[in-house]
C-alpha cells in the first residue's frame, strides 16, 4: 500500500509537470499545514492595535509591557512576578541545563524537542520516553524514569504531534506526585482548542503549590504566529531565578506583539468561537478518516495524527 501510494503521488506529479511549464507549477499557490497555525487569524482588534502602534516603532516597548504582564496575571490568577513573557522554551532549556549540570531532562517521543535539545547543548542528558499505544504521554513510564538526576520533565498536553490529551484526573495526580521529585514543565500551546480548558490545565496544580510551570503561546489559538509571543506561568521561586538570569524583561519584547496580545486578551469572545470552529472541522475529518478506515489519534488539537 505504501509503495502504491508513492507511485500514485509520482504519477500525479509527472502528469502535472508534463502538462504545465515549470514556471506555472512553481507559481501555483501552496498551503502549508505542517506548523499547526490557526487559519482564522487573530481577533479583529489585533490589526487595529498594530496599525495604531506603527508610528511608535522608533521607541522601545514601554509601560505596555508591564500592562501585558498584569493582564496575563489577572487572567491566570497568579502574581505578576510569576509571569515570564516571551517564547522562552529554548532559553529555559539552556538555563535549566546550566543550572542542573549534567542533569536529566525527560520528555515524550515523538515530541516537540526544543527545550530538551537546548538543555543538551549545555550538558544536559535527554531521556526519551515513547508515547503509549493511545499516543498519549505515558505517565507511568515517565514516573519510572525519574531519578535523583532528573532536572525537569517536559510534557506537551495536548501533545504535539499526536494531538492527544491525557486523562484529566490521572494527569493532575501525576503532576502532583511527580513534581515533588522534579520540576514539571507543561506546554499547553494547543489547550485552547479543547472543550474543557479549565479542567485540564496544569495551572490548577501550580496554584495548589506543586512544582509545575505552564507555557502558553499567542501563536496558535490566538492566530498570531507571525508575532512570536508566548509566556510562562511559574512558581514564585523559579520566577525569581529566571528573572535574575534576564528572562522576562518587558523591554526586550516587540512592542507590536505587546499591543497585539493586549488586544487579543481583551476580546473574550474570540477563543470560544475558534474552539467551536476547530472542533466542528476536526469532527468532520474524524468522520472521514473513520469512513475510509484510516487509523488516527483522538486529537483535541487543531491537527490530527
Amino acid at each position: 500500500m505504501h509503495k502504491l501510494s508513492c507511485l500514485l503521488l509520482f504519477l500525479s506529479i509527472t502528469s502535472v509537470t508534463s502538462a504545465q511549464s515549470p514556471v506555472s507549477v512553481r507559481e501555483k499557490p501552496v498551503t502549508q499545514l505542517s506548523l499547526n497555525e490557526n487559519p482564522y487569524g487573530p481577533p479583529a482588534g489585533v490589526n487595529q492595535a498594530i496599525e495604531q502602534e506603527l508610528r511608535k516603532l522608533a521607541r522601545y516597548t514601554d509601560d505596555a509591557g508591564a500592562e501585558l504582564i498584569a493582564s496575563i496575571a489577572r487572567k491566570e490568577g497568579v502574581e505578576p512576578t510569576q509571569i515570564i513573557p516571551g517564547e522562552i522554551l529554548e532559553q529555559l532549556g539552556l538555563l535549566l541545563g546550566i543550572k542542573g549540570g549534567k542533569g536529566e531532562f525527560i520528555y515524550s517521543v515523538p515530541g516537540y524537542p526544543v527545550l530538551v535539545n537546548a538543555a543538551a547543548k549545555v550538558g544536559g542528558s535527554v531521556v526519551a520516553v515513547p508515547l503509549n499505544q493511545q499516543k498519549t504521554n505515558d505517565l507511568p513510564a515517565i514516573a519510572a524514569r525519574i531519578s535523583e538526576k532528573t532536572q525537569a520533565i517536559f510534557l506537551v498536553n495536548p501533545h504535539n504531534p499526536s494531538g492527544t490529551v491525557n486523562d484529566r484526573e490521572a494527569f493532575h495526580r501525576f503532576l502532583h506526585e511527580a513534581s515533588q521529585r522534579a520540576l514539571i514543565i507543561v506546554d499547553e500551546a494547543y489547550l485552547e482548542f479543547t472543550d474543557d480548558f479549565n479542567d485540564r490545565t496544569a495551572l490548577t496544580n501550580l496554584r495548589q503549590g506543586d512544582n509545575v510551570m505552564v507555557f502558553r503561546t499567542f501563536a496558535k489559538a490566538y492566530g498570531m504566529a507571525g508575532l512570536a509571543l508566548g509566556y510562562a506561568v511559574v512558581p514564585k521561586s523559579l520566577g525569581s531565578y529566571l528573572q535574575a538570569q534576564g528572562l522576562g524583561n518587558v523591554h526586550d519584547l516587540n512592542r507590536l506583539s505587546v499591543v497585539a496580545a493586549l488586544a487579543a486578551l481583551n476580546d473574550t469572545t474570540f477563543i470560544p468561537k475558534v474552539q467551536r470552529a476547530i472542533t466542528a472541522e476536526r469532527n468532520k475529518w474524524n468522520s472521514l478518516l473513520d469512513k475510509l478506515s484510516i487509523p488516527h489519534t483522538d486529537s483535541q488539537a487543531n491537527f490530527i495524527y
